[in-house]
């Protein structure tokens, strides 16, 4: 199932969010409280026993796209936890 995702820039850091495709991008994020750097959709998957994200798209509420690194950066944040 396709999840959405947008990365904002907190404290120099990128933190990335991802939710449910039924919501906007926009409802998730105020563009104007928070540095948005790329936004768009994603997967997880499993492969041999590892989870990993894929991202592609882009948000249109938003303005932003998936970047090349986006994928990696879901996919730290859900192994820390």
């Amino acid at each position: 199932m396709p999840l959405k995702y947008v990365i904002i820039k907190v404290s120099g850091y990128e933190l990335p969010i991802w939710f449910p495709d039924a919501l906007v991008h926009r409802d998730m994020i105020d563009p104007k409280k928070c540095a948005v750097v790329a936004a768009g959709f994603c997967a997880l998957s499993v492969e041999n026993g590892k989870a990993a994200f894929r991202a592609w798209g882009k948000s249109r509420a938003l303005g932003q796209e998936s970047r090349p690194q986006d994928a990696a950066l879901l996919t730290e944040v859900l192994h820390e936890h």
